[in-house]
């Protein structure tokens, strides 16, 4: 069977089709017909934008739940979803969500900016003749969990 197909360019080009019948072809070659099925799934959303509206609002409200911590893959497991971790990253960079990352601790044993007095060297003019005649030591912060414990 062959088929005259006309372009835009008003060039003309036969087509082969083979054993297929020209029932079995549809209405797609009107060229209207596709058109016409996306301006309909515009203006009616799907399932899968109706689904992704739900869950666009559930990771909104997990999201500020865990103070604005959680990442794609912690919200997924959160949710319910564990295996659509892609996904909820796909919509949480579509909404501009994006987790806050722990800033590191670091720990000050040292504040050289203070007002009081130096502890003096009392070692200053000791001559050390031996191993284990002068031990120094120094503060050492020790992590108990609580601010401003040392």
């Amino acid at each position: 069977m062959m088929i005259k197909i006309a372009f835009s360019s008003n060039s003309v080009r036969t087509e082969s089709l083979g054993n297929c019948h020209w029932s079995a072809l549809g209405s797609d070659l009107s060229g209207n017909g596709g058109y016409y099925d996306w301006k309909e799934r515009r203006q009616l959303p799907g399932l899968r934008q109706l689904e992704n509206i739900r869950l666009r609002e559930r990771i909104r409200e997990e999201f500020a739940r865990s103070r604005q911590t959680y990442g794609s893959p912690r919200l997924a497991h959160a949710l319910g979803y564990p295996g659509r971790r892609n996904r909820i990253a796909r919509l949480m960079r579509l909404q501009r969500i994006f987790a806050r990352q722990r800033s590191k601790y670091r720990v000050a044993t040292t504040d050289s900016r203070h007002g009081g007095s130096i502890a003096p060297n009392r070692l200053h003019n000791l001559v050390v003749r031996r191993s284990n005649q002068v031990w120094v030591s120094d503060a050492t912060a020790v992590l108990t969990g609580q601010v401003g414990c040392i």
